[in-house]
């Protein structure tokens, strides 16, 4: 009953069509870099989409998983606020996606910007209230929790940025320190905490279903470490964005600690993930396991680079050079979080029995890792001052294989049949005895 109020299919068909809204804006950044669109402002198309990537698809599927873990835990709400907000969510984050892109940071961009936060606030506040019904002491709910007053601290960043501009300062450190703390509180705070919630909650359901008691399980002391490493290191690894800018020798410190410490968040994942019962995982289709396996590993290569960010000499060519900045953050976007988020979705019972075209994954990947390495190769020439050849029009090649694959997957979404599963008839033989 609960599905049918809050129509989990629609909006999970919504969201993939937001993703398809957000890789179009990328596809047409790389044509614009290598044909001219002089009608399209590049930095504004930037903008615009950014800003719909964090709310029409990253922080709207997140609802939809978040929402669906109630229901999933049968829990008597009213889901018809839920359904609002996201209707909300949707409708501002299309005029952000055109505000953006016609005027940047304008009057209408800002407002829009303002309103998500307060939906956002409202929503935190709906769903505290409703996950406090989730019986038993869950570890999913923690991570959800967490994430929640994340999302809520990233708030932070974009009211001290309005105080800034009121203020008429001038400082322009302080600005993009203010955009930083936004970033980092959405992308490791509000956003991973969230998609780990979400697999804590798939684990925590498959121990259910098949008996696995997760109290003795080895794997639950390394699921505790992790969640206690990533609260601890989660607030000072924020100034392990800043150290390109000259500061108090304790800040320097205090991040040089916090790379050490996210080492230690690097030997939880791996260590939880190695003492995972195996038939935990054996019921997941293969494309599900592909997509959380390379998000995984994608996590755990982001903490690295985060962590040799300290080191001097890498810190020049992590914020000074452009095609760094960008793999890194597609690493996150796209190889952590869409990553995990895509395979939670389609692992969901309502839509894993929709056909959906596997190769639509597999270009789709394809035209991410391609994406990586060349950039990558890019970020190589920062050390021996080399041009990688034609690189730009290679990208705008792997944007069109990932653009193609999402389109794959929409179209078996929208359009595609349910499997059907063939009955298994069973033969008896009735034996009557003569006479």
């Amino acid at each position: 009953m609960s599905e049918e109020r809050f129509k989990t299919r629609y909006w999970i068909k919504i969201v993939f069509l937001n993703f398809m809204v957000v890789s179009l804006a990328g596809l047409l950044m790389r044509y614009k870099i290598n044909f001219s669109i002089p009608v399209i402002d590049q930095k504004n198309l930037m903008q615009g989409h950014a800003h719909f990537a964090f709310i029409g698809w990253i922080t709207m599927a997140l609802i939809v998983l978040l929402v669906h873990y109630l229901i999933q835990h049968q829990v008597n709400t009213n889901y018809q606020k839920y359904h609002l907000i996201l209707a909300a969510h949707l409708m501002v984050a299309y005029a952000m996606l055109i505000s953006f892109t016609l005027e940047g940071y304008g009057a209408l961009s800002i407002i829009l910007s303002t309103a998500t936060i307060l939906l956002s606030y409202l929503f935190i506040y709906f769903y505290l209230k409703d996950l406090k019904k989730v019986p038993g002491r869950l570890k999913s709910k923690k991570w959800f929790k967490a994430a929640l007053l994340l999302w809520a601290f990233s708030s932070l960043g974009p009211f001290s940025l309005a105080y800034l501009m009121a203020c008429h300062v001038s400082n322009q450190d302080l600005y993009v320190l203010s955009i930083y703390m936004y970033l980092h509180f959405q992308y490791n705070g509000w956003f991973l905490f969230a998609i780990l919630g979400c697999l804590f909650g798939f684990i925590e359901k498959q121990t259910n279903n098949l008996g696995v008691c997760s109290l003795e399980s080895r794997a639950d002391f390394w699921g505790i470490q992790l969640f206690k490493w990533m609260v601890i290191t989660v607030i000072p690894s924020y100034f392990l964005s800043t150290l390109w800018l000259n500061l108090p020798r304790v800040i320097v410190w205090l991040a040089n600690l916090t790379a050490l410490l996210q080492i230690g968040v690097i030997i939880c994942v791996i260590q939880w993930v190695r003492k995972l019962p195996t038939k935990i995982w054996s019921p997941l289709k293969p494309q599900i396991r592909m997509f959380w396996l390379f998000g995984l590993t994608a996590l755990i290569i982001k903490i690295a680079l985060q962590s040799l960010s300290v080191i001097p000499y890498f810190t020049h060519y992590a914020f000074g050079f452009r095609p760094i900045v960008i793999g890194y953050l597609h690493l996150v976007f796209i190889g952590i979080l869409s990553f995990f988020i895509m395979g939670a979705l389609l692992n969901l019972p309502i839509i894993s029995q929709i056909r959906y075209k596997k190769s639509g994954l597999v270009l789709f990947i394809t035209g991410f890792i391609l994406q990586e390495i060349i950039l990558m190769l890019q970020g190589f020439e920062a050390f021996n001052q080399t041009n990688m050849p034609r690189a730009s029009i290679l990208l705008f090649y792997c944007a069109i294989f990932m653009v193609s694959g999402l389109a794959m997957i929409a179209h078996g979404l929208f359009y595609g049949r349910p499997i059907k599963k063939i009955p298994v008839v069973s033969m008896k033989v009735i034996y009557k005895p003569k006479g």
